[in-house]
């Protein structure tokens, strides 16, 4: 029986792989299996989705990366990380996809950027950073213009939408939402908005804009993106960290900051001046040990996240399964995590007091310790990767072989 319920979860859900630390973003190459992501470690990492195995990796820099964008033709990859006391990280970096070099420094920002987006036809590389600035790269003309961004536009997320020339944005002072012409700069469309917004994401086949509302940020709210009518929203209760509708789907995936995916169904209804739009929940999954990074669809079934805890992930959205799949329970709690050297296992302390060792190509628990005094705070193991040591606040010792 364990072993057909096990079947089904590694069926439903994945560990791709892992960043050394947190990871920050994701994005597909063209061929809708390899996805690119990087993170704290300052690495480029691609993946094969399907199979869950490595495929190259760049060491492209000693600080964090907090952005990345794939080109349409996957050629390029684009990246992004930035600090106000570190000059050396201002620009958009372009490297060859496959050999690694270096083709360019586009964009520039003043601290840390943390959004790329490349248009569908490639024709604009589009960046957003934390100093309310958004800048847009013209392959083209061979330029960069600046988009007139009013308020606090500390934008997580950008989105090429309505065929690629134009470019969704947002400003977090009560200033909504916006549309761009991505050549000349003008602002085509607004959204208003009468709280702080996030997150924004749309389906140009339903015109439904969804993003991440309310005081704490845990409300998810829909409008009609022809006339910006509200058409619903969800209290989820916990904080939003990133969504993202299915481009072409009647699905929106919602990550928060306690490592949760909800998934929810969409369906319109009504008068094109007066619709309705029905919202289902699909499931709601624990998918990592903290805030979820970044979420896209793979496809209308799969998604890909990335998280706080330095995990890539895939799972199956429009099944459940079964049981909920998880290394260690989510009411356990998991503090520090350390992997071996050789990154087949790693060690997961839980709140519990107890380490566990987990199989990272199917996230699944191999071994659990006997509790110690306290959460252990420090974990590391040892350079052949036979022992393993934890230590706790109560100043408790404990070694494994």
């Amino acid at each position: 029986e364990w072993r057909v319920l096990s079947a089904r979860i590694d069926a439903h859900m994945s560990t791709i792989g892992q960043h050394d630390g947190v990871a920050n973003d994701v994005d597909f190459f063209p061929d809708g299996r390899t996805i690119a992501t990087v993170g704290e470690d300052g690495v480029i990492r691609i993946w094969d989705a399907q199979s869950c195995t490595p495929v190259r990796q760049f060491a492209v820099q000693s600080a964090p990366i907090y952005a990345v964008a794939v080109s349409p033709d996957g050629r390029w990859i684009a990246y992004g990380s930035g600090s106000r006391r570190d000059p050396e990280f201002k620009h958009v970096t372009v490297i060859d996809a496959v050999t690694g070099d270096e083709l360019g420094q586009l964009n520039e920002h003043d601290t840390t950027i943390q959004a790329i987006r490349f248009s569908p036809d490639g024709r604009f590389l589009a960046s957003a950073s934390a100093d309310e600035k958004v800048s847009v790269w013209q392959f083209d003309e061979g330029r960069m213009i600046d988009l007139p961004i009013e308020g606090d536009a500390l934008a997580h997320e950008i989105q090429f939408v309505y065929g690629g020339g134009q470019l969704l944005t947002v400003g977090l002072s009560r200033t909504g939402f916006r549309v761009f012409d991505c050549q000349t700069g003008e602002a085509l469309k607004t959204f208003p908005w009468h709280r702080s917004v996030d997150f924004p994401s749309l389906n140009s086949n339903l015109h439904v804009l969804a993003f991440s509302d309310g005081y704490r940020g845990d409300d998810l709210t829909f409008l009609d993106a022809r006339n910006g009518k509200l058409m619903g929203h969800v209290e989820l209760g916990e904080v939003i960290t990133c969504l993202a509708l299915h481009p072409a789907g009647n699905r929106v995936g919602v990550g928060t900051e306690t490592g949760k995916v909800h998934v929810f169904s969409l369906q319109t209804s009504g008068a094109t001046d007066d619709r309705k739009l029905s919202i289902d929940r699909l499931n709601a999954l624990q998918i990592h040990y903290g805030a979820i990074s970044r979420l896209r669809f793979l496809d209308e079934n799969w998604i890909v996240t990335v998280g706080l805890d330095g995990r890539i992930v895939r799972f199956r959205v429009d099944e459940s399964p079964g049981e909920q799949k998880s290394g260690t329970p989510a009411s356990e709690g998991i503090g520090q995590i350390a992997a071996s050297p050789a990154g087949h296992v790693e060690a997961r302390a839980g709140a519990d007091g107890c380490m566990r060792i987990v199989d990272r190509s199917t996230d699944q628990v191999v071994a659990v310790s006997e509790p110690l005094q306290s959460p252990p705070n420090d974990v590391h193991w040892s350079d052949d990767g036979c022992r393993l040591a934890a230590i706790c606040e109560t100043g408790q010792f404990r070694a494994w072989r």
